[in-house]
């Protein structure tokens, strides 16, 4: 913490008279101070100028309603306005320059109406912050007090060779710091985690933790040893504050963080404690998710697989985030230079914003079922309540747009769908108000149309063309949620099929020859009936696949567990990501019942 007596060393080094102001003025955030220690602004000669406090951080209610306070010899100085709101005024005139503010200071800073409600409710909160806590010096002896514990037990926490699990920064030494702690997880080894995975997990398991830099840049070079050079060299790469790059050259660039105030409990860190030592005690990252798995698993032929494997089910996304649509039966679905025809060629957007919405922030998208109407070439969509729409795949049917946006931190191109009929079928659907954007050369007239080299090769998928997974590994994840709950868990009879990640090909076993679960975490190259794809690697997974897609509602499984039993480098990750090669793309297809070999 920054001691609240810096306005008085400002005073002293520069002085001050009555007519005069140092050439600082002071402006002290007690936004979060202030909700678990007192302010005592008269303990200091000087004082600050100004304090900015949040009410909703001390009581939870109201939000959206703070105050500035201001120091009486400091009023003069704001006495200047270059604009005015209502009631700010005592007159005016309209046809010459002049007008004369109101004598106190609120009245002459307030301008328009002020949040009336919220200021009549901050009596009530008053009163009942009072009545349980008694007063802030409690709450700020009970702060310390769970601060001082949760440091005591994360510096405790040890892996089984003695290593540290927890890298707690700061509450050493006489530093004074508040009722937060930061932190970076470790395993085995004594290399970092991912902090974003840690965060993740932590959500899945009802603890709220913040991860980042915590909108303080100096803080967080200081104690993680970021060079100034380092963090240029992370600039020129594109990795910015608040994207999923939280490892870089093995060195974190940002730091977990919990906080502690009025009610906070021992049982909630003990919650914690006993979270980390179940994910991540004895974790070594360096060791390979395969050979965690049983012995009968292991069994993995360095050969091809047999042919005594075929496609289950092929499944396209034709909006980015919204349900699947499976393709019936037997019937040859094309593929193209940017993947399975149809499969995310459509993303759905907010006014003002580059990134597509997701499923993460809209469940609900997962309620959107699509299909394809093929003599047609049109997109159908059906959603609860709510009739069909119908929207052409052919570019020359639609009023388009161009525009851009974002799709894990690569720049794609996207054409927005001017149309009120579906923008306010979507917006109404959802309950959210967005738009329909696409990719034209993904439709209809342009799905093989000449490759672009200013957008990425593919659609609006995440990181390759198709995903691929197989039900033996799926089955596997059923059965360890199974073996991993409790008897009275009701997730212990959670089903969690395939079609729960997302996938565009399911791979399913034939005869006796079985498909080891995760086997196709080795694989190097897949054919479909004679058509080659390259594995580009696995598929890391995050919380979406915990979202029911039928139901919609946020789940724990699969998630949690993928998270304890599948990590590669640190990271979860379920099925595996297939591009298309060679050069007749044009003649190539799937279909379910197609045989599989693999590599």
């Amino acid at each position: 913490r920054f001691p609240l007596n810096v306005a008085d060393t400002v005073s002293k080094l520069y002085g001050s008279t009555s007519d005069t102001h140092v050439p600082w003025w002071v402006l002290v955030d007690a936004a979060a101070y202030a909700a678990s220690s007192p302010l005592r602004l008269d303990a200091h000669g000087a004082g600050p100028d100004f304090v900015a406090m949040s009410m909703y951080k001390i009581f939870g209610a109201p939000t959206g309603l703070g105050a500035l306070l201001i120091r009486r010899s400091s009023v003069p100085f704001l006495r200047t306005k270059r604009y005015f709101g209502g009631g700010t005024v005592a007159g005016l005139t309209f046809d010459q320059p002049w007008q004369v503010y109101r004598s106190d200071i609120e009245a002459r800073l307030e301008d328009g109406t002020v949040n009336f409600h919220d200021i009549i409710s901050l009596h009530h909160a008053l009163d009942a912050h009072a009545n349980i806590y008694d007063s802030i010096d409690m709450v700020a002896r009970h702060a310390r007090a769970v601060t001082e514990y949760a440091v005591r037990e994360l510096q405790a926490l040890r892996h089984r060779n003695g290593r540290l699990v927890c890298e707690v920064y700061g509450h050493t030494g006489e530093s004074v710091f508040g009722p937060t702690v930061a932190f970076n997880v470790k395993d085995r080894a004594g290399r970092y985690i991912g902090y974003m995975e840690v965060e993740r997990l932590a959500v899945m398991a009802g603890i709220s933790l913040r991860a980042g830099r915590f909108c303080n840049p100096g803080a967080a070079q200081k104690w993680l040893c970021l060079s100034a050079q380092e963090l240029m060299k992370h600039a020129s790469l594109g990795y910015v504050c608040g994207d999923d790059h939280d490892l870089v050259d093995d060195k974190p660039v940002g730091a977990l963080r919990v906080s502690f105030g009025a009610m906070t409990s021992i049982e909630d860190i003990d919650q914690l404690v006993k979270f980390l030592l179940y994910q991540f005690r004895d974790y070594n990252m360096s060791e390979s998710a395969i050979s965690r798995l049983p012995i009968d698993t292991m069994e993995i032929s360095p050969t091809a697989l047999s042919v005594n494997a075929q496609v289950d089910k092929v499944i396209i996304y034709p909006i980015k985030s919204c349900h699947g649509w499976t393709v019936p039966s037997g019937t040859s679905w094309p593929v193209t230079r940017h993947g399975l025809k149809y499969d995310r060629v459509f993303v759905l957007m907010r006014e003002h914003s580059l990134l597509p919405m997701q499923q993460k922030q809209v469940p609900n998208m997962a309620l959107i079922r699509p299909r394809v109407d093929i003599d047609k070439s049109t997109l159908v969509l059906d959603a609860p309540g709510h009739e069909s729409l119908e929207i052409s795949l052919r570019p020359e049917d639609l009023k388009l747009e161009t525009t851009e946006t974002q799709v894990c931190s690569t720049r794609v191109r996207a054409v927005r769908v001017r149309s009120d009929r579906i923008s306010l079928w979507l917006s109404s659907v959802l309950s959210v108000s967005c738009y329909l954007a696409c990719e034209p050369r993904l439709l209809e007239s342009g799905a093989n149309t000449p490759h672009n080299s200013c957008y990425p090769d593919k659609s609006f998928a995440n990181k390759a063309q198709i995903l691929m997974v197989t039900q033996e590994s799926s089955r596997q994840v059923e059965q360890w949620i199974a073996e991993d709950a409790a008897p009275d868990d009701a997730t212990s009879r959670i089903r969690v099929g395939p079609t729960q990640y997302r996938p565009n090909i399911i791979v399913k076993s034939l005869g006796t020859d079985m498909i080891k679960p995760f086997e196709e975490l080795k694989w190097t190259s897949v054919r479909v009936d004679g058509s080659t794809f390259a594995v580009a690697g696995p598929c890391r997974r995050c919380q979406m696949i915990s979202i029911d897609q039928e139901s919609a509602k946020k789940l724990k499984e699969p998630y949690a567990t993928l998270a304890r039993r599948m990590r590669v480098d640190g990271k979860v990750v379920f099925g595996i990501y297939l591009n298309a090669t060679g050069s007749l793309l044009s003649t190539t297809s799937i279909k379910s019942g197609a045989t599989i070999n693999a590599a």
